[in-house]
């Protein structure tokens, strides 16, 4: 339980850290513009996005980029560790509860 606590607490800092930094762009430039997830991966490190677009296209089916993780990538890039903090929290809870009615 300990360790789904973590994940959900890494996962929402990242949330916050990645929309702050959309914030702290948008107060450099004048106006606010949502960071894909897609484009945050191309900032920090291009190729790998592109050697994973590859990857995927070349040893698994060409549609599951096109069709899954090009529409993932596209979300703004505080959504995808929010969800997952949120889902890591749900589970946290529901483990809590189905102990807590053993005991």
């Amino acid at each position: 339980m300990k360790l789904i606590s973590w994940l959900s607490l890494v996962f929402l800092i990242l949330a916050a850290f990645t929309w702050g930094y959309e914030v702290y762009i948008a107060t450099l430039n004048w106006h606010y513009e949502l960071l894909s997830g897609g484009e945050l991966w191309a900032k920090i490190h291009i190729n790998s996005l592109v050697g994973f677009q590859a990857l995927v296209e070349k040893y698994t089916w060409q549609w599951l980029w096109w069709e899954f993780l090009f529409p993932i990538l596209t979300l703004p890039a505080w959504t995808l560790p929010l969800i997952l903090g949120i889902s890591a929290l749900m589970i946290r809870f529901k483990i809590r509860l189905d102990l807590s009615k053993r005991h």
